[in-house]
């Protein structure tokens, strides 16, 4: 009779220790994921099992690796606004590590509000089209957005006003060439990879003799004092 096959590991050897879990929400289906062991155990760690958690919802990846570093895990569908859970544990030669719990909150759609100019009354000076600025105020700037400004006349078609850019901070959009004696409404959409939102702001009907101005960036004549 063959003797039994000798161990892998020494009996100073043990499960895996997890020091630290951190999580963040990239997307509604990706998560970076950073484990640092306290220790491996004596025995280098052959895959993560990772559980995702929020009432009924579960989601359970095993990522045969040694390290986790910055791991992107696709996940299904997570909710917006959301806590979940995370429980994360190690596995070894010798054995599973106990499980490690850390939280993290699904960030949102973009929030912001939004401010136009005021007309100006150039009596004395009849412009031939008009130039509007819309100051768009991010509340939640911290993940990346893009925003599209769109103009439309007597709620017909939407048609992009020239203007779509990428952006993390509070931005003024200038809107030209708005013909005078039209009312138009201005749709501003700010989108980020968690979700679109929209405003629309309509404007006065722009009668002969009066313009927007455009803090900085004034077209035609202007009064003086």
């Amino acid at each position: 009779v063959s003797p039994p096959a000798a161990s892998t590991y020494t009996t100073n050897d043990s499960v895996p220790i997890i020091e630290s879990v951190s999580v963040e929400a990239l997307s509604l289906t990706i998560l970076s994921v950073d484990v640092v062991l306290l220790t491996d155990g004596g025995q280098n760690v052959s895959n993560y099992t990772v559980l995702v958690i929020l009432d009924d919802y579960t989601n359970e990846s095993v990522i045969p690796i040694a390290k986790l570093t910055s791991h992107n895990l696709t996940v299904d569908n997570l909710t917006k606004g959301e806590y979940y859970t995370l429980n994360v544990t190690a596995t070894n030669s010798v054995g599973m590590s106990e499980p490690f719990q850390s939280n993290f909150t699904v960030p949102l759609p973009p929030a912001f509000n939004t401010t136009m100019s005021t007309p100006l009354d150039l009596s004395a000076i009849p412009p031939a089209t008009c130039c509007a600025s819309i100051q768009v105020g991010l509340q939640n700037p911290n993940n990346p957005v893009e925003i599209q400004v769109q103009v439309s006349t007597g709620g017909g078609d939407f048609s992009e006003a020239n203007f779509t850019r990428s952006t993390t901070d509070m931005d003024i959009i200038y809107v030209e060439g708005l013909v005078a004696g039209t009312e138009y409404t201005i749709r501003v959409t700010v989108s980020n990879v968690f979700g679109t939102v929209e405003r629309s702001v309509t404007t006065t009907p722009l009668i002969g003799k009066v313009t927007f101005l455009c803090v900085g960036h004034h077209h035609g004549n202007h009064p003086s004092n």
